[in-house]
């Protein structure tokens, strides 16, 4: 790791181009280990920047997508010590503003407490955790949780899916633009995607009644909900793609995985079907539905 990462006190603007030029450096040599350090250190300059920026949302939603990058690097060393301090970055960060959400920190936590379940030593990190527990059992309760869309079973099922997850993106971004402000490049950045898709989504129609908090009917069963936490720390077609796979599962449970049902209900294609049914086979037969496309 170059000595500049952790040099003395730097301004903002520096620190960031020397944490940028520390991950362009790993990865021009296809050093993992280091590419996850870097990557966690932008993270944690970025939870810095949200405590002295006008913008501090921002700041929080490129840490999230740091860290997240950081976590990745280091499972894919199986290096468990990192990936611990990486979650415990994600579960600090999902507690604080604007996320408040108990749900997507408790998930860091305890993915943290796995990663050093095989080691006994006490060290600052378990500590950390620890601290963490004490925050989350001292946390408001997860119904607070922020909340930009629920896809519930009577909008997504038996109408077109790509209406329904048009609707999401365009909840997705105007929740962006509310608390980023009307910046192209700044919601570009922070949903990882670009104009054209930005501009898409805000065309698209809002589903009457839909996705709204509050308006949904208490016996409709929900499919999935999309969370700040979720919205803002990865890409949006990652979002679009888990909303996409939470209703064809949905759809295959209620048809008992009757591929012409499915696709009449969602008015959807075959390749599309296929290539989420692949990837849900475990889940349905956890299900109990365990027929062939």
């Amino acid at each position: 790791m170059p000595e500049s990462l952790y040099g003395p006190k730097h301004s903002l603007a520096l620190t960031r181009g020397l944490a940028k030029k520390a991950y362009q450096f790993a990865k021009d040599h296809d050093d993992l280990l280091i590419m996850s350090r870097a990557r966690l250190h932008q993270a944690r300059v970025e939870q810095q920047a949200a405590a002295c920026e006008e913008d501090p949302v921002r700041a929080v939603c490129f840490a999230c997508q740091y860290a997240i990058g950081a976590a990745s690097l280091a499972g894919q060393m199986h290096n468990e010590r990192l990936q611990a301090r990486c979650h415990t970055l994600l579960c600090d960060l999902y507690l604080g503003y604007p996320f408040r959400n108990v749900i997507a920190a408790s998930r860091e936590w305890e993915a943290a407490v796995r990663c050093m379940s095989p080691h006994a030593d006490m060290d600052y990190l378990v500590e950390k955790i620890q601290t963490l527990r004490n925050r989350l059992d001292s946390a408001p309760c997860a119904a607070a949780v922020a909340v930009i869309f629920t896809v519930t079973a009577g909008d997504a099922l038996d109408h077109p899916l790509e209406g329904t997850v048009q609707a999401v993106g365009r909840a997705v971004v105007l929740a962006a633009l509310e608390r980023l402000g009307d910046n192209d490049r700044v919601i570009c950045q922070a949903l990882g995607t670009g104009r054209k898709r930005i501009e898409k989504h805000l065309s698209a129609p809002a589903l009457p009644g839909s996705g709204r908090p509050g308006a949904r009917d208490p016996d409709d069963p929900v499919i999935f909900r999309v969370t700040a936490a979720l919205a803002f720390s990865q890409p949006l077609e990652d979002t679009i793609q888990a909303v996409e796979r939470a209703i064809i599962r949905a759809a295959c449970i209620r048809y008992g995985c009757d591929q012409h049902a499915v696709r009449e209900s969602l008015c959807i294609g075959y390749e599309r079907f296929i290539q989420h049914f692949a990837a849900l086979g475990p889940e349905l037969r956890l299900a109990g539905c365990a027929g062939n496309p």
